[in-house]
């Protein structure tokens, strides 16, 4: 896996299953994703109270389950590789659980 620079974008080649798409995805652009999400979300938003992180990630999931079984398994590889906080991940598999979705 390479990370190539053209026209100030960042190009990423990618193989493997779906979810290892996600992870690798993950792995190499975390640096971003930290920038972006992480730090709007949970260090902006949510510090000014004018977001429950909790409430978002449940209204997430359902809009998640919509989409095609391949996207929704890229974006778990994603949030294994992403997650800064263990609790992150046993929550996503304690709701994907519940729903009836595998584990693992």
């Amino acid at each position: 896996m390479g990370i190539a620079t053209v026209d100030n974008n960042r190009i990423c080649r990618l193989k493997g299953t779906p979810r290892e798409i996600g992870s690798n995805h993950g792995r190499a652009l975390k640096d971003i994703f930290e920038e972006y999400v992480y730090l709007y979300v949970e260090d902006g938003l949510q510090t000014l109270n004018l977001i429950d992180l909790e409430k978002l990630r449940c209204a997430a999931l359902p809009w998640l389950r919509k989409l095609p079984l391949r996207f929704q398994e890229e974006i778990e590889g994603l949030n294994m590789s992403m997650s800064k906080q263990p609790e992150s991940r046993e929550h996503f598999q304690a709701i994907k659980t519940k729903k009836g979705g595998q584990s693992g």
